[in-house]
């Protein structure tokens, strides 16, 4: 049976139906639209205390290891690596959380990402972790507290 003129089963109701459920779009085709859900904004703010807990662990970290370091350079070369980068992800937090918002606020998702940020951190971590190794086996070598079977072990670059 064909279908009526004004009847929801008609083509031309069917395409008259079918724009008006299209959502609106803003700003750029290129960029998807995102409805914003109470949880990514509560999901923004927990990203930026995250990132200020690792700056207060690396600047309490840094602050116990300067503390440490009488006349020892081990301490002191890597409570000063580590207390520069405490203040540089303070400022990375802030930075990020206001890109964040933003973002949220234009409706724009791309924008969320951060992949600089984890692998910065994850490289000022191992690189203070392998200069401290370093400089604290090159210290105990010197002064003669290491055994001597565990000398051998040793590269010899380390020694001199």
């Amino acid at each position: 049976m064909p279908a009526l003129k004004g009847s929801p089963d008609s083509p031309a109701s069917r395409s008259a139906s079918s724009s008006s459920l299209m959502p609106p779009t803003y700003g750029d085709a290129s960029q998807p639209v995102m409805r914003v859900d109470h949880k990514v904004w509560f999901s923004a703010e927990r990203t930026f205390i995250q990132w200020i807990h690792l700056a207060t662990t690396l600047g309490l970290t840094s602050l116990g290891l300067l503390a440490l370091a009488d006349n020892s350079s081990a301490f002191l070369m890597t409570g000063t690596m580590l207390a520069l980068p405490a203040a540089f992800f303070v400022g990375w937090a802030a930075v990020q959380f206001h890109r964040r918002v933003n973002a949220l606020k234009m409706r724009h998702a791309p924008d969320l990402e951060d992949k600089l940020g984890p692998l910065l951190a994850v490289c000022v971590m191992t690189s203070a972790v392998t200069l401290h190794t370093v400089l604290a086996w090159r210290q105990a070598l010197a002064a003669g507290t290491v055994p001597s079977e565990w000398n051998a072990t040793l590269p010899h670059r380390l020694s001199s």
